[in-house]
C-alpha cells in the first residue's frame, strides 16, 4: 500500500474527482477526511469509503463540513482533522466549480465568487496546513487545477484565471516550503463526472473524446492515480510542478 500510515484531507471529496482520490487513498491505505460544503453529501461519502479500506488496515475515514473560501471554516476544519488524525501528511485542494459567462456580461460577483472558490480557498487551505506539516517535519499539498489554465476558456474566463492562478501558488509553495514539504498540480482534460457530463450531449461527448489523442476523455479514477503517485514516496524528488492528465490533448 502506497499510503500506509499517511492522513490526508481532500476538499470537494464526496462527489466527482474528489471522491476518486479519497476512495484511491483509502485503498491504499491512507486515513481520510473527505471535506466538503455538502456536509450530508461527505458524511455519505465517508460511510461508503468505509468499506473499501485493506483488510485489517488501522486507517480511518471521517467526514468534514468546510466552506474553503472562509478562513474561519477552514481552521475549524484543520483542526477537526487533527484532532482525529494527530497530523497530516497529505492536502489535496480540489474544491471547485465553473460557472459560464462572456466576460462583458459577467457580473463582479460571479467572477469574485468563482475565484474564490477555485483560488483563494487554496490559497486558505494550503496556509493551514503549512505550520502542522512543517511541524512533524514533512508532507504533501496537491493542487487540483485544469487544462483552462493552458488554453482559456471562451465561456468561463474567471475560471480560467482561477485554474491558471493554481499554478502560480503551486509554483511559490514549492519554492517556500522546500525541503520540508513540496507542491505539485494536476490538471485534468475534460472528466467523466456527474456535473461535467450533465453538461454534455452524447454527440458532444463523442466529438471531444475524438479529440484526444488516446481516444476517450478522462475517468475520474485516471486523475486519482495521479494523485497517488503524487502523495507517496515515489514523488520524494517532485516539487512544484504539474502533472497533465488529459490524454495527451494539450502537451505543454
Amino acid at each position: 500500500m502506497l499510503l500506509d500510515g499517511k492522513s490526508a484531507l481532500v476538499t470537494g471529496g464526496a462527489s466527482g474527482i474528489g471522491r476518486a482520490i479519497a476512495t484511491a487513498f483509502v485503498r491504499e491505505g491512507a486515513s481520510v477526511a473527505v471535506a466538503d460544503l455538502n456536509e450530508g453529501a461527505a458524511r455519505q461519502a465517508a460511510e461508503l469509503l468505509q468499506g473499501v479500506r485493506p483488510p485489517g488496515a488501522g486507517s480511518q475515514v471521517i467526514a468534514q463540513a468546510v466552506d474553503v473560501t472562509k478562513a474561519a471554516s477552514v481552521t475549524a476544519m484543520m483542526q477537526a482533522v487533527l484532532k482525529a488524525f494527530g497530523r497530516l501528511d497529505v492536502l489535496v485542494n480540489n474544491a471547485g466549480g465553473a460557472l459560464r459567462s462572456l466576460v462583458h456580461e459577467m457580473p463582479e460577483e460571479q467572477w469574485d465568487q468563482v475565484l474564490a472558490l477555485n483560488l483563494t480557498g487554496a490559497f486558505l487551505c494550503s496556509r493551514a496546513a503549512v505550520e502542522p506539516m512543517r511541524r512533524q517535519g514533512g508532507g504533501r499539498i496537491i493542487n487540483i487545477s485544469s487544462n483552462y489554465a493552458f488554453t482559456g476558456s471562451a465561456s468561463r474566463a474567471h475560471y480560467a484565471a482561477a485554474k491558471a492562478g493554481i499554478l502560480g501558488l503551486t509554483k511559490s509553495l514549492a519554492l517556500e516550503l522546500a525541503p520540508v514539504i513540496t507542491a505539485n498540480a494536476i490538471a485534468p482534460g475534460l472528466t467523466n463526472t456527474a456535473r461535467v457530463r450533465g453538461r454534455h450531449t452524447e454527440e458532444e461527448w463523442a466529438r471531444r473524446a475524438a479529440e484526444v489523442p488516446l481516444g476517450r476523455n478522462a475517468e475520474p479514477e485516471d486523475i486519482a492515480r495521479g494523485a497517488v503517485f503524487l502523495a507517496s514516496d515515489l514523488a520524494t524528488f517532485v516539487t512544484g510542478q504539474t502533472l497533465h492528465v488529459n490524454g495527451g490533448l494539450i502537451m505543454p
